[in-house]
């Protein structure tokens, strides 16, 4: 079904039995609201604390927690988080180390997601692209300063993948709007992939 609103730069995961949940974005105004997809099509299904487009998420102990953003009706760079939980209550998580949007996040492991680049409130220019990472574990609700990307991005993609041999978790980067190359973290430093890809 189409979704109800004309929307782009959401966030968006499952939490348990739900195929998928899409939340704030914009399209003229920054959006709050959630909606999960049902069998009879796309229902409201929670309302974010604060506006927010160019977030990012993910779902642990399913709690969908979402980080960031920036929201064009007043508040600009966000650093707060929210978590919303698959009832639709929704709760305040900590802030940020910094205010941040257009980043990525991935899994570490079990417990451990890891943030990367986008755009920061550290940097003087505000259109700069952040080479930043920052751990944060999800049971503790605590941020750890990460390994620097090798070069700054936003707008790109994060995800892990599976060593088929060693079955050890390795964190990708990819792409982004300045930049084709791909970064793995691997020891607990970035090093290039083998990879272009433009996003």
């Amino acid at each position: 079904d189409d979704y109800p609103l004309e929307i782009e730069h959401t966030v968006a995961s499952n939490i348990a039995s739900f195929p998928v949940v899409i939340c704030g974005g914009s399209h003229g105004a920054t959006r709050n609201q959630c909606y999960k997809l049902m069998e009879g099509g796309w229902q409201e299904f929670a309302t974010m604390n604060s506006r927010r487009f160019g977030a990012t998420g993910m779902v642990y102990g399913n709690l969908f927690h979402i980080f960031g953003g920036y929201d064009s009706s007043g508040s600009g760079e966000l650093k707060s988080t929210e978590m919303i939980n698959e009832n639709g209550q929704v709760s305040q998580g900590p802030d940020l180390p910094t205010p941040l949007y257009y980043h990525a996040i991935a899994t570490v492991n079990l417990s451990t997601s890891i943030l990367s680049g986008g755009i920061t409130g550290i940097h003087p220019n505000t259109n700069s692209n952040s080479p930043l990472t920052w751990y944060y574990n999800h049971a503790t609700q605590k941020f750890q300063v990460g390994p620097s990307l090798m070069g700054g991005r936003r707008h790109h993609a994060s995800g892990t993948l599976v060593d088929q041999e060693t079955n050890e978790n390795i964190v990708a980067v990819v792409g982004g709007s300045v930049d084709d190359s791909t970064e793995l973290l691997l020891d607990g430093e970035w090093q290039e992939g083998k990879y272009h890809v433009r996003l």
